[in-house]
C-alpha cells in the first residue's frame, strides 16, 4: 500500500511539475500576465449578498474615461471564464484593447461571491435563490455598482448561458420602467442564450430533471451543488493532461458538445470551472427541463407557490415584454449547443415584441465555444465590438 501511495505521490508531484501554470492561477494573475491592470469591487445586493467585480483596463488608455462594459458569465462559471484564453483569444482582454472599461460579474454563490449573509454558509438559508434573484437583485447591484464607478450614464452588457438567463428575466420584469434596469443598458449582447429548456440535452440538467426536486436535495442537501472544492480544483488537471477524454466528458457532462476547445488548455479551464452554485439553482433549471416550453419562476409547489406568488404556479417570464424600444438586443447562438439548443433559441426570438437589432446562428458552435473556443476572436467578437461601439 505505502508503494502504490509512493507511485501515486510521485505521479502527482511529476504531473504538477509540467503543469500549465494557467490551472492555479488567480484571476489577478491571468490579468496581469496579459498585460492589463485589475481591481476589485464589492456590490451589496438588497438581500445581503455580496457581489465581486473585477475592473480589467488596458494601461495604454491611462486614467481616461473609457465606455463601461460588463461581462456576465454562465451556469456554474465565474468572471475567470472571459480571461482564460490569452491576449488573443480572451472577450475581456479584447474589449480592453479596443478602448472599453472591462467589468467583470460574479453571480451570487460562486467562489468570488457570497450567498445571503443573513445566514451561515452552512444554513439552507444562505442558498435559498435561484435565478430569480440573480435576476430581481444582483443585476441591479452590479449595473448600479459599474455605473457610479465611471461616472457614466448608461453601459453595454455582454452575457453568456444563464448570465442570459438573468439578464433577460430582469429586462421583462421591469420592462422600460425609470427605475429599471432597461434604461442603463443600452445594448445587450446575448451569446447562447438560454431561456426556454424545452429541447436541452444537457446530460447534467436533464438528470436534474429526472430525479426531481425532492431527491436533489436529498442527494445534495439544500446548500451548494458542485463547489469549488480543493480536491476537485487539484484532481481535474491532472486528470486532463493524463487522459483527456475523461475530463472533456466532464465537461461535456455540464454544457454540452463543443467543436472549437483546444485540448491543451483544458486542464486550465477545468482548474476554473465549475466555480459554484446553489443547489435550488439547479433545481429550478432542470424544472424548465419538466415544464417543457416555459419560462417560469422557481416552482416551490402548489402550496408554497400560493404563498409566494399568490396562485398555484409560478408566474411566467412575459418575453413579450422585452423592452427593445430602450435596449438593443444582439443574438449569437449556435447549432450544435445541447444547452441553448436551436428550437429553444427560435421560441424565445418568436417570443419578442418584435426583432433584434441583430441575430446570428453559428452552425457549428456548442455552448462553451463562445467562451473557451479558439475561433471566437474571429467569428463571434468582432460582432460583438461592432454593436457595443455603435
Amino acid at each position: 500500500a505505502r508503494c502504490a501511495l509512493g507511485v501515486l505521490l510521485l505521479v502527482a508531484a511529476a504531473c504538477a511539475l509540467t503543469a500549465d501554470p494557467d490551472v492555479h492561477a488567480s484571476i489577478e494573475q491571468l490579468v496581469q500576465e496579459n498585460g492589463y491592470t485589475i481591481s476589485s469591487y464589492s456590490a451589496i445586493t438588497a438581500d445581503n449578498c455580496r457581489l465581486l467585480l473585477f475592473r480589467v483596463r488596458d494601461p495604454t488608455f491611462g486614467t481616461q474615461s473609457l465606455p463601461p462594459v460588463l461581462l456576465q458569465h454562465g451556469i456554474l462559471d465565474s468572471a475567470d471564464t472571459w480571461v482564460l484564453n490569452g491576449k488573443q483569444q480572451s472577450l475581456a482582454f479584447i474589449l480592453a484593447s479596443a478602448g472599453f472599461d472591462v467589468f467583470l460579474g460574479n453571480s451570487r454563490g460562486n467562489k468570488y461571491s457570497s450567498g445571503i449573509r443573513s445566514f451561515s454558509p452552512k444554513d439552507k438559508g444562505y442558498w435559498a435563490w435561484t435565478f430569480d434573484e440573480m435576476a430581481e437583485y444582483d443585476l441591479t447591484a452590479a449595473v448600479d455598482l459599474v455605473l457610479s464607478t465611471t461616472q457614466q450614464p448608461t453601459l453595454g452588457m455582454v452575457c453568456h448561458s444563464q448570465g442570459c438567463t438573468q439578464t433577460i428575466a430582469c429586462l421583462t420584469v421591469d420592462g422600460s420602467q425609470p427605475q429599471g434596469l432597461s434604461p442603463k443598458v443600452h445594448t445587450l449582447v446575448a451569446l447562447a442564450p438560454v431561456t426556454f429548456l424545452a429541447h436541452c440535452k444537457s446530460v447534467l440538467i436533464n438528470a436534474l430533471a429526472d430525479l426531481g426536486a425532492d431527491k436533489v436535495f436529498d442527494i445534495f442537501g439544500g446548500t451548494d451543488f458542485l463547489p469549488n472544492v480543493t480536491a476537485i480544483e487539484d484532481l481535474l488537471p491532472f486528470i486532463c493532461k493524463e487522459t483527456p477524454s475523461l475530463c472533456e466528458d466532464f465537461v461535456k457532462l455540464l454544457a454540452g458538445d463543443y467543436n472549437y476547445l483546444n485540448s491543451t488548455r483544458f486542464p486550465v479551464y477545468v482548474g476554473h470551472f465549475p466555480a459554484g452554485t446553489s443547489t435550488r439553482n439547479m433545481v429550478h433549471w432542470g424544472q424548465l427541463i419538466r415544464d417543457g416550453a416555459v419560462f417560469q419562476m422557481y416552482d416551490f409547489g402548489r402550496s408554497e407557490n400560493e404563498k409566494q406568488y399568490h396562485r398555484p404556479t409560478p408566474p411566467p417570464y412575459n418575453i413579450s415584454s422585452f423592452p427593445l424600444d430602450s435596449t438593443r438586443l444582439v443574438v449569437l447562438h449556435g447549432k450544435a449547443d445541447d444547452l441553448a439548443d436551436v428550437t429553444d433559441v427560435a421560441h424565445f426570438m418568436a417570443q419578442l415584441p418584435g426583432s433584434p437589432t441583430y441575430l446570428q446562428q453559428l452552425d457549428s458552435y456548442g455552448h462553451v465555444d463562445f467562451v473557451w473556443g479558439d475561433r471566437s476572436f474571429a467569428d463571434v467578437y468582432p460582432t460583438v465590438l461592432k454593436y457595443l461601439k455603435n
